[in-house]
C-alpha cells in the first residue's frame, strides 16, 4: 500500500500528525501496537472507540494492533527509507515516516546491558555511556532516562550513523528532553 505518509505509533503525538497530515490533505498510515490511540476531538471524549472514529473520518487508515517489524532501505545506506513491513506482513510504500513510539514504556527506547536503542529504524539516541548516569538513588527524584530520546537534526530527521535520514522523522516522547515541536 502507497501512502504520503506512514505514522508509526497511535499516542497523542502519533494522532496528532496523523490528523495534522490529513488535513492537509495528505494520505495518512498510522500503525498503533496498542490501544494507547487518543481522542482529540473533546465532544467524543470516553466514547467507545472515539479515536478510531476521529482518526478514520478524517481518511486515516489505522492499523491498531500491529508493529513495524522491518524496514525496507534503500539501494544504498544514504538513500531514504523505500517501505516498511509490519507483524501482520502488510508492506506500507511511503515519501515519509514518523517515528511516534514514545519511550522505554512504550518500547520506543529499549536498554540492555550495550546500551539504549532505538528498535525500528535504528535512530541514534542520546543518552549517557556511565550507566550511573541513567538514574537518581532518589526514588521520587525526576529520573535522568525519563530525558532520553532519539537524535535529530533541526529538520525533525532522525540520525543514524550521525547523517540525517532523508525521509525519517520524530514526534513527541522519543525526542526525550527535546521539546516536542512537531515539524
Amino acid at each position: 500500500m502507497k501512502y504520503d505518509a506512514v505514522i508509526i505509533g497511535g499516542g497523542r503525538s502519533g494522532c496528532a500528525e496523523a490528523l495534522r497530515r490529513a488535513s492537509d490533505g495528505q494520505k495518512v498510515c498510522l500503525v498503533a501496537a496498542g490501544l494507547t490511540l487518543h481522542s482529540l476531538e473533546p465532544e467524543l471524549k470516553g466514547k467507545p472507540y472515539s479515536e478510531l472514529h476521529s482518526l478514520t473520518k478524517a481518511g486515516i487508515a489505522v492499523l491498531r494492533g500491529d508493529i513495524v517489524e522491518e524496514v525496507l532501505w534503500g539501494a544504498t545506506a544514504s538513500d531514504p527509507v523505500r517501505a516498511v513491513k509490519t507483524a501482520n506482513g502488510i508492506s506500507l510504500e511511503a515519501a515519509e515516516f514518523v517515528l511516534a513510539t514514545g519511550r522505554f514504556f512504550s518500547r520506543g527506547l529499549v536498554a540492555d546491558m550495550e546500551g539504549v536503542r532505538e528498535p525500528v529504524f535504528g535512530a541514534d539516541v542520546d543518552f549517557p555511556e556511565d550507566r550511573t548516569k541513567w538514574f537518581d538513588p532518589d526514588f521520587f527524584a525526576p529520573q535522568p532516562f525519563e530525558s532520553f530520546g532519539v537524535k535529530t537534526d533541526k529538520a525533525g530527521r532522525i540520525l543514524k550513523g550521525g547523517k540525517p535520514v532523508e525521509n525519517v522523522f520524530a514526534v513527541g516522547k522519543i525526542l526525550g528532553g527535546k521539546l516536542d515541536a512537531g515539524r
